[in-house]
């Protein structure tokens, strides 16, 4: 299952844009509370995955994601 994918199993939205010899940049939106099967409302928690080739800018991001 591709990134894509998962993102719209949990109601969310993936925009990508990519530039040769400078990167891509995924932004991605999913809904704070989502319904269960059963119309009730729960909070769960997001995880992302943080992935750059600089340690600097990996920690920033991971400060950022964190806030």
């Amino acid at each position: 299952m591709v990134i894509r994918e998962r993102v719209r199993l949990i109601e969310g939205e993936l925009t990508i844009e990519s530039n040769p010899n400078r990167g891509a940049r995924l932004e991605v939106s999913v809904p704070q509370h989502r319904e269960t099967a059963y119309g009730h409302r729960r909070s769960q928690p997001i995880r992302i995955v943080i992935a750059d080739d600089h340690p600097i800018f990996r920690d920033g991001l991971a400060t950022v994601a964190r806030s």
